[in-house]
């Protein structure tokens, strides 16, 4: 898939509303969401060519069949708990904590944040995507490595 098919495709899911579009073809797979766009989801199942069967994960197969409602619970960003909030990764990709490996971390646990303050980043595509705080707060928990692969909605640090 080229980089104009990428685009056109991401244009068209802001202009149709989608949400997330899960694609995968010659072992290429393409995992695209927004975070601000209204739920309505478009599965793989959409351009998959008729009878096939959806492929599946090891862990897919090991948890067994997801329901919708699960998914619209887990995904959503900033997610509250009983012991703070949830900043949750917006996308997949490989999860930075600090903007070049010679520099300090963007917060450690501990650290005051403000909304918008930039906790950490996720490179997807070799672009970089920021992740910011949802709230004000302090972070009492990192919860993934630097240079880990993430997925998208996973919970990335805990604001209390």
């Amino acid at each position: 898939m080229k980089v104009e098919e990428i685009r056109e495709l991401m244009q068209e899911m802001a202009q149709t509303g989608v949400a997330e579009l899960q694609y995968e073809e010659g072992g290429v797979a393409l995992h695209l969401c927004t975070k601000d766009a209204p739920v309505r989801s478009v599965k793989d199942e959409a351009v998959r060519p008729a009878g096939e069967e959806p492929v599946r994960s090891a862990e897919e197969e090991a948890v067994g069949p997801v329901k919708d409602e699960a998914v619209k619970k887990e995904a959503p960003s900033g997610e509250q708990t009983g012991k703070g909030q949830l900043v949750k990764s917006p996308l997949v990709g490989i999860f930075y904590t600090a903007p070049a490996p010679d520099q300090p971390a963007y917060v450690k646990a501990g650290d005051k944040v403000k909304k918008g303050q930039v906790l950490g980043l996720i490179e997807a595509m070799k672009l970089m995507n920021e992740v910011e705080a949802e709230c004000e707060g302090t972070v009492t928990e990192i919860l993934a490595e630097n240079e880990q692969m993430v997925e998208y909605g996973q919970p990335l640090f805990r604001i209390g």
